[in-house]
């Protein structure tokens, strides 16, 4: 039934682009953020004939009708981003597949089950994707959400994430390097991987996001496989000031090529009252279509946070 909603959802806006794209002569991608523009305001805010507006209100009142989740639209418009990096021919480099997302909050959700309200950052956030489906996955919680791209069509393809699922994100278009904002419970991101001022960016980025987390506040982030080999100053300056407490390395066919396969890394900030976890967190996740080794896996990460963080 829900994978139904998502496809009808997707026609619908999929149609309104369409007819956008053929009248206003813009990308696909352009005609979504006008499409969800025009959902949330119920209203056709663009300048078109009588006959498109007529079918953009109906189209509009459809979704009106039906009855979804934040995790129905927030798939529903992955889908249309999708299309609309390849109809536009962008690299869809930036959308965190759904597989690492349901993972990273999964283990949001067992790192702050007891707490009612979190302010989370996410200083690589590209569409959004990762961000807005860790907060669907976490149980009747408030936030306070920042975003940080430096790339003005992500920030704008974001807020059509957050905006259509009803999340309330301050979204800045900057280098998050050089950020100054801070005192995040938690940092999430899924590191792209490039050199920054001829250092290795994960590292980097890593490093000042420790900063801007509160002390025994939690980052975690989607690491490339090499993150521990490549050398460079940064690393040793994130293990002087984070508790390095697990790696959970993703499996090998959710990635094109093996070489570009990647990691989930959980830190934690240091601080005086806080010791480390006991026992370092290593499992190195099979293919999940081999069902019984992966719940070996997951129940083997379920006994890892009931014995070391409770």
């Amino acid at each position: 039934m829900e994978n139904e909603i998502v496809v009808e959802l997707f026609e619908i806006i999929d149609e309104s682009n369409q007819y956008l794209m053929k009248e206003l002569k813009v990308s696909y991608l352009n005609a979504l953020f006008m499409t969800s523009r025009n959902i949330l305001e119920d209203s056709c805010l663009q300048e078109v004939s009588k006959d498109t507006e007529k079918v953009l209100l109906s189209l509009n009142k459809k979704i009106q009708e039906f009855e979804f989740t934040k995790e129905d639209i927030r798939r529903t418009l992955l889908v249309a981003v999708l299309k609309g990096y390849k109809t536009d021919k962008i690299s869809n480099s930036e959308i965190t597949p759904d597989t690492i997302n349901l993972l990273v909050g999964y283990l949001v959700n067992h790192l702050y089950k007891d707490k009612k309200k979190l302010a989370i950052l996410d200083p690589v956030v590209g569409t959004a994707n990762l961000l807005t489906s860790v907060c669907n996955n976490l149980d009747s919680k408030e936030f306070d959400l920042v975003g940080i791209d430096s790339n003005l069509d992500n920030i704008q393809v974001a807020r059509i994430f957050a905006d259509l699922q009803d999340y309330s994100v301050d979204f800045i278009l900057e280098d998050a390097v050089k950020s100054n904002i801070t005192g995040f419970d938690l940092i999430i991101g899924d590191l792209p991987l490039y050199i920054y001022d001829d250092e290795y960016f994960p590292h980097v980025i890593v490093d000042k996001m420790i900063n801007k987390v509160v002390k025994g506040g939690y980052l975690i982030f989607v690491i490339p496989n090499d993150f521990f080999e490549i050398e460079g100053k940064y690393k040793d300056l994130i293990k002087d000031k984070a508790y390095l407490q697990g790696i959970i390395k993703l499996p090998d066919n959710l990635f094109v090529e093996s070489k570009l396969g990647k990691s989930i890394l959980i830190l934690r900030k240091k601080d005086e009252d806080i010791d480390n976890v006991n026992e370092f967190l290593l499992v190195d996740l099979p293919n999940i279509n081999d069902q019984e080794k992966f719940r070996n896996s997951i129940k083997k990460i379920d006994y890892w946070f009931k014995k070391e963080i409770s």
